[in-house]
């Protein structure tokens, strides 16, 4: 995943959908998330299992989402990262609440 468009996605919840597609789930799905700031709330559904995220730093590659309730949002679909599916991995990135 690259916000400068030379990775296959721009958006890490694009590649979590993609993951979530596939027909083999057994084994790690990593995704690589490069350095920069994504404005995004992620979710990885229910089923989606053995997803890896794993980020250049933990300064340097940092998801931030800024939903809140006065937007109509309730209290779960307001995080930044709402994660259902078993075994997550989240390595190198920072989730940030904005």
């Amino acid at each position: 995943v690259a916000k400068d468009g030379s990775g296959q996605f721009s958006t890490v919840q694009a590649a979590i959908d993609v993951a979530g597609r596939r027909k083999v789930t057994s084994g790690r799905f990593v995704i690589y998330v490069k350095r920069g700031i994504y404005q995004e709330n992620i979710n990885v559904r229910l089923n989606n299992d053995n997803i890896m995220l794993v980020g250049d730093g933990m300064r340097s590659t940092i998801i931030t989402g800024g939903r809140s309730v006065k937007g109509g949002y309730t209290t779960y679909n307001s995080a930044t990262a709402g994660i259902e599916g078993l075994h997550f991995i989240a390595k190198g990135l920072t989730f940030r609440n904005t």
